[in-house]
């Protein structure tokens, strides 16, 4: 059965794009109430396109629509949702509305099978269950030396039926190399959302649509190919758009070429459903608007399935907040931030208080994995020319390790200089950026921009 929030009455699909379009809104907008939440869903009803409805004649099949995951040795994590599908869907077609309602299978057993990149089966994990409103989440423990560090295949099989597989990057426990997580929205796509009219579009683009910000999709080449240009280095984007922007962005990133280990979005039915569920439907557009403890969230838990050594490339903008986010979590994990100060900086964040004491427990249950370890070595921070009007990256300062930059150029020139890249891809940022109308004469000027800044040493600025 179709459902997004079963517990509330209003139409389900026209509430959530409602919620959706309201969350992203950065402009100021009174306190959602039954009355105003039932208008607004009248205002989007001749703008949002809705999802097509089931055909009855079309016999559909258990379909495990998973994402890419990264894990240990030790322990694989599978995420995704089981549906019911008409056969593969078709990437390129996608649409956030068109995804916006599924049939879920809801609390459905599943088994989870470990294969070999050519298909043959290495072990079976084990069993699980999807929720409620068919999401997977869970984490299979594995025996040392059932696998080696590299990449993998998980089949997910519905009674008995291969419903589906994806891809798992598994590292040696004792791995010590980068791990980079990644926001997507003004720090890989030029997305706009300022306006309701921008978010109505986004709802109804495909992936083609979509655009990519200057160069990035090179820029995260370098990273996975790193210095020596064969690192293959993990790559994990965490964003606050919905979870029903999972098969484009997948597909976006697919039409870029950029290959990711993994892609958190946020549990849009979830939050708005246990906020009616506590009796209290006016702090749904809150709770879907907090990004820092939602983000947070996700570091922290993501920390958990990565090796103890492995550092943290950290890359977001100021258009949202992930510089509070980012600041927050390096000095959670440095143990600069324990008990009240924690708290102080949470709530400081705009962290909702229900989840301040959880997030501080996660912390110091992942702190005690790190064994005194730190593991952030760089933030990147777009400024974006459009920055949050709450919250200023100044007043989140994290001394030698948060930069700022202006788009891929000076990013990729600081990276080069801080050894994360190598001189070739350097070349191939820079070509691309030519390629797509920008003047030699207007890099070098941005480069020279940085060193002013502090940003880059004049060395780097002159490749």
């Amino acid at each position: 059965m179709r459902s997004l929030l079963p517990t509330i009455c209003l139409p389900q699909l026209l509430l959530t794009a409602s919620i959706a379009l309201i969350a992203c809104d950065r402009t100021p907008d009174p306190v959602l109430t039954a009355a105003s939440a039932a208008s607004k869903v009248e205002a989007v009803k001749e703008s949002v396109v809705a999802a097509p409805s089931n055909d009855k004649d079309k016999e559909e099949q258990p379909y495990a629509d998973m994402g890419h995951t990264l894990g240990t040795v030790t322990s694989v994590p599978i995420r995704g949702r089981l549906v019911e599908e008409e056969g593969q869907p078709d990437l390129r077609e996608a649409t956030p509305t068109r995804d916006m309602s599924q049939d879920e299978l809801k609390e459905t057993d599943f088994e989870a099978i470990l294969l070999g990149m050519d298909g043959k089966e290495i072990t079976k994990l084990g069993v699980g269950k999807s929720d409620g409103e068919g999401y997977i989440d869970a984490a299979f423990p594995l025996k040392e030396g059932t696998a080696n560090p590299g990449r993998y295949r998980v089949d997910i099989r519905v009674k008995g039926v291969s419903a589906g597989k994806t891809n798992v990057l598994l590292l040696a426990n004792d791995f010590k190399g980068s791990v980079v997580r990644s926001d997507i929205d003004l720090t890989y796509l030029d997305t706009h959302f300022i306006h309701k009219r921008d978010m109505l579009k986004l709802l109804t683009q495909k992936a083609a649509d979509r655009k990519t910000l200057p160069a990035m999709e090179k820029v995260y080449a370098a990273l996975r190919a790193g210095l020596t240009g064969k690192e293959n280095r993990p790559l994990v984007f965490i964003s606050g758009s919905p979870r029903f922007f999972k098969r484009i962005l997948e597909a976006k990133m697919q039409l870029d070429g950029v290959e990711h280990d993994g892609i958190m979005l946020k549990p849009f039915e979830e939050i708005a459903g246990n906020q009616v569920a506590n009796l209290n439907p006016d702090r749904i557009v809150p709770a879907l608007k907090e990004q820092v403890g939602y983000k947070l969230g996700h570091l922290l838990r993501g920390r958990l399935d990565l090796p103890k050594k492995a550092e943290e490339i950290l890359l977001g903008d100021d258009s949202e907040a992930d510089f509070v986010v980012y600041s927050i979590y390096h000095r959670l994990m440095s143990g600069e931030l324990e008990g009240e100060a924690a708290n102080k900086e949470l709530l400081r964040g705009g962290v909702d208080p229900s989840q301040v004491g959880e997030l501080i427990a996660l912390a110091s249950k992942v702190r005690a994995t790190l064994g005194g370890f730190k593991p952030v070595k760089a933030i990147y921070i777009n400024l974006t020319g459009s920055p949050n009007e709450k919250f200023k990256v100044k007043d989140w300062p994290v001394p030698g390790l948060l930069r700022e930059h202006q788009g891929a150029w000076p990013l990729i020139l600081d990276l080069y200089e801080e050894s994360l890249v190598s001189k070739d891809s350097v070349s191939a940022v820079k070509a691309r950026l030519i390629e797509l109308g920008a003047a030699p004469k207007t890099l070098e000027e941005a480069a020279k921009a940085a060193v002013k800044a502090g940003f880059l040493d004049a060395k780097s600025a002159s490749l």
